[in-house]
């Protein structure tokens, strides 16, 4: 069991071998994991309880066929690790939208959740689809009672074209749940987080 935030999603691909590293501008990448054709990084951020996290796949599916499976928002529950409520609060138009999602933690911590305002770009050379995603200060959707909002969630699902139907999907979240939690559990978040939510979203559209 493990605690993540759903809704989410975040940026960049990053082809590196096993416990390699990459610089960035905020610390270092770290790879944790490379199982069942995922690869997991997880980023060491100062003065934040959880790692941010990238998971990386290859789909076999069109980036297209990729990117329309996640603009369906109700079946996030479905797919996403520990989400256990996703829904559109307000669309903007057929690329954007503002989504409320809401994460199941184990007890004793306190679910958390979030509203997202998100988008679909596609590059100019029409080889990459990207959704991006981080959290806004909106009343769309009041706290529940006993969870807490997380103040910070920036991510992308980045959908790469390798060929007609094959795609490289990669998933990063750079997260503040807001509050502590223990450090098994905040571990446990940047391995399982991207592992089991990418693992679930390529059994889907590839099968």
């Amino acid at each position: 069991m493990r605690l993540s935030p759903s809704l989410l999603a975040c940026l960049a691909v990053l082809s590196l071998g096993t416990l390699a590293y990459a610089e960035t501008s905020t610390g270092t990448w770290k790879q944790i994991d490379d199982d069942d054709g995922i690869k997991i990084w997880k980023l060491e951020i100062p003065g934040v309880e959880v790692p941010g996290f990238r998971g990386e796949t290859v789909m076999n599916a069109s980036a297209e066929s990729v990117a329309a499976y996640l603009k369906h928002v109700e079946w996030h529950t479905q797919w996403m690790y520990r989400c256990s409520e996703s829904a559109i609060v307000k669309r903007i138009d057929e690329d954007a939208a503002l989504v409320y999602n809401r994460t199941d933690t184990p007890w004793p911590v306190w679910d958390r959740d979030t509203v997202l305002d998100t988008a679909f770009v596609t590059s100019a050379d029409n080889k990459v689809v990207t959704l991006t995603f981080k959290n806004i200060d909106s009343q769309l959707r009041p706290l529940p009672e006993n969870v807490i909002r997380m103040p910070r969630l920036v991510g992308s699902y980045r959908m790469e074209k390798l060929a007609p139907n094959k795609t490289k999907v990669t998933y990063t979240v750079e997260v503040d749940i807001g509050g502590s939690v223990p450090d098994w559990m905040a571990e446990m978040v940047a391995r399982d987080m991207p592992y089991k939510t990418l693992l679930k979203l390529r059994s889907r559209v590839a099968p």
